[in-house]
């Protein structure tokens, strides 16, 4: 009787032995699976790192970057991406039939999240930029410049590493595990910059009239002229209204600051309310009134006639806004709406027109 159970517990051991044995075996597979596959990631040469990232779809509203031929800038944005990539295989999970496995797997990967808040921004500062470059509304940028833009984030910032844990899964095909290739997958291996950087809500109301604002500010005259519109009133305008324009838009130019006060979110509709500071435009009707009130009491104003009179309307407003130096600080309110792909502001040519320009109409004071 001993010896039978001498021989049941030998038996037990070496049943257990092999067990665990195969299992080993079989884990090892599989995480020689997953290492062939992401060690390539961890010190790739250019080619390699493009022709991974660039099958992740990383903007999806359009095209990926193999519809157009990749410059060597474009490139150099996957191998700098990976530059930092690591891993390190937690655990490994078989199925009951062999067939399937999963493994939890932590990540050490680039900040995903705080590279595409600031591409998202810079893509927003640059379309204003162009806009007030061409005279045309603003427009999203091809494929090749947001991978370009990309570039100069990765060469000029400075993004720290995170980790992340990330299931893969594997299939079992004739005895040799394959990790099985999706887009959350994917996405998961560039630490969810596919998923942050079609977030249409990745920047804040706030944040996005702040872009505006901030980068109008730092706009020259003719930059302002060509975005707030007033290039197609000048052609359309003689010489003396030209130079009105010129004025306001020197005196903007000047004078303008602002402040984000708050903001209110309902939806994908947005308020944000500021502090806008540019030339006191009340001030300048003012003195421009009570001047003319003057002149028109004169009988030079009578017998001139109404073109001496409509030229000294003019001159005098030219001078009342040349010559003022005082500041207003207003409340204004701008909304947006949220389009699926961004904030955007509502007629923002207008918006900002009247948040900066105040009370000056040249139609009805000239």
């Amino acid at each position: 009787m001993k010896t039978l159970r001498h021989l049941l517990s030998v038996l037990l051991c070496v049943f257990t032995f092999l067990c665990i044995g195969c299992s080993g075996d079989d884990h090892s597979d599989i995480r020689k699976a997953i290492s062939a596959e992401l060690d390539s990631l961890k010190s790739p040469d250019t080619d390699e790192a493009y022709s991974y990232l660039s099958q992740s779809d990383l903007f999806p509203d359009g095209a990926d970057a193999s519809d157009e031929a990749p410059s060597a800038e474009v490139k150099d944005v996957f191998s700098m991406f990976f530059k930092n990539f690591d891993y390190n295989i937690q655990s490994v999970n078989v199925s009951e039939d062999g067939n399937t496995a999963t493994a939890s797997v932590r990540l050490t990967t680039i900040d995903a999240e705080a590279l595409s808040k600031d591409f998202a921004s810079s893509s927003l500062r640059e379309a204003i930029r162009t806009a007030s470059q061409t005279g045309g509304s603003e427009s999203r940028a091809s494929i090749g410049e947001r991978y370009l833009l990309l570039n100069h984030l990765l060469k000029t910032g400075e993004y720290s590493s995170v980790e992340s844990d990330c299931t893969i899964k594997l299939t079992n095909n004739d005895n040799s595990w394959t990790v099985d290739h999706t887009a959350a997958l994917e996405n998961q291996l560039v630490g969810g910059l596919v998923s942050r950087l079609a977030d249409p809500y990745i920047l804040t109301p706030e944040e996005t009239i702040d872009i505006y604002l901030g980068t109008i500010r730092k706009m020259n005259t003719d930059e302002l002229s060509s975005y707030l519109g007033l290039n197609g009133l000048y052609s359309e305008s003689d010489d003396s209204l030209r130079q009105i324009y010129n004025a306001m838009v020197e005196q903007v130019h000047d004078h303008f600051n602002y402040s984000i006060q708050d903001g209110s979110q309902s939806g994908t509709s947005a308020t944000v309310n500021t502090a806008i500071t540019s030339f006191n435009s009340d001030a300048v009707m003012e003195r421009y009134h009570s001047e003319m009130d003057s002149y028109l009491a004169t009988a030079d104003a009578v017998i001139e006639g109404s073109d001496a009179r409509l030229a000294y309307s003019r001159n005098l407003l030219l001078r009342c806004i040349k010559e003022n130096t005082d500041v207003t600080e207003n409340n204004v309110s701008f909304s947006l709406k949220n389009d699926g792909v961004s904030w955007k502001l509502l007629d923002p040519g207008k918006a900002f027109g009247e948040a900066l320009f105040g009370t000056i109409n040249v139609d009805e004071e000239s």
